[in-house]
């Protein structure tokens, strides 16, 4: 019978001080994937449609916003484009 040399009694030494972190390590990566998906962000020229299976709920204005349940859905859409224009032209103005 084959055995593996690496089991729970046989784990490298000085490992044991990583493996009682890991616990505290899995949470914290599972914490930060919880608040990343628990927000989302409008941007200033946009405004969030938030929407539950394809129906309207409310409307989102700028800034940081919270999502309270997963399956709500957030599509933003352009209000006003504010991106600045290249004027290469001079109005002139009768006298």
């Amino acid at each position: 019978m084959i055995y593996n040399k690496f089991g729970r009694d046989n784990i490298p030494p000085g490992w044991n001080k990583y493996f009682r972190y890991l616990r505290y390590f899995i949470t914290g990566i599972l914490l930060v994937i919880f608040f990343w998906l628990t927000f989302f962000q409008v941007r200033p020229e946009e405004v969030g449609v938030i929407t539950r299976f394809g129906k309207y709920i409310r409307k989102e204005e700028p800034g940081l916003q919270p999502r309270y349940l997963f399956w709500n859905g957030c599509t933003k859409l352009l209000l006003k484009d504010n991106r600045k224009r290249n004027s290469d032209f001079v109005l002139s103005v009768p006298e």
